[in-house]
């Protein structure tokens, strides 16, 4: 198999790696011998291999979705598992709506101990995601008057289901 490490041109004129894709799709395709490797692949022909080594690639390199972290209440606003880096921000910015919780390992964790209940708790949590260092505090609701506002305020990767028209 050769492998050349370069940058071609698509039809946009954008430089787009491919060598890593092709080498995926070498690794997951084993036309020589036609044996069938990994990812479910189960077509029979290499182009149908080749057309489902593809599909599965795709649905593969899709981004993760976040994963709130345990010590949170239930709720829309939620701090990701594993993305705090206690900056503080949280503490200054809406103290009433974060707590800290500390793992058996001794690391410490800031999770949303309360929703918000209130206008002014809402506009203190809206605080705290604009200033914190990560975009570790997400919302996962649907309410379209706060995703209006987080779009607004130029928070959109931190909504879990943003609206596409705006």
């Amino acid at each position: 198999m050769m492998l050349t490490l370069g940058r071609s041109r698509g039809r946009n004129g954008k430089a787009q790696m491919t060598w890593l894709k092709d080498l995926v799709l070498r690794i997951f395709v084993q036309h020589d011998r036609g044996e069938l490797l990994s990812l479910g692949l189960s077509s029979t022909t290499p182009s149908d291999r080749t057309s489902e080594a593809r599909s599965n690639w795709n649905r593969m390199t899709q981004p993760c979705p976040p994963i709130p972290h345990p010590a949170n209440v239930p709720g829309d606003f939620y701090v990701e598992y594993n993305c705090c880096t206690m900056c503080g921000v949280p503490f200054v910015e809406a103290p009433e709506l974060f707590g800290t919780h500390t793992d058996p390992a001794g690391y410490e964790h800031c999770f949303v101990k309360r929703q918000p209940a209130t206008l002014k708790e809402l506009n203190h949590m809206f605080g705290a995601i604009a200033c914190a260092e990560l975009q570790c505090i997400r919302y996962s609701g649907r309410d379209q008057h706060i995703l209006n506002h987080l779009i607004k305020i130029g928070e959109r990767s931190i909504c879990d289901y943003p609206r596409e028209d705006l």
